[in-house]
């Protein structure tokens, strides 16, 4: 889905990252109208990964 990258904004994104947002719009969908949650989908968003990338940033 390319969804978020047409809401995406400068102004959302933290410092030295880019397109820290434009997937919260398809996270969202997935959720709450398809009904399968982010653990489940794509690998990069369970918990241990973004753990893992939010301590590589800080």
């Amino acid at each position: 889905m390319g969804y978020g990258h047409n809401h995406q904004h400068n102004l959302w994104s933290l410092p030295r990252t880019v397109e820290t947002t434009c997937n919260l719009w398809s996270v969202y969908v997935y959720e709450e109208y398809i009904g399968k949650h982010r653990d489940e989908t794509h690998r990069a968003i369970r918990p241990l990964d973004r753990r893992q990338r939010i301590n590589a940033y800080f």
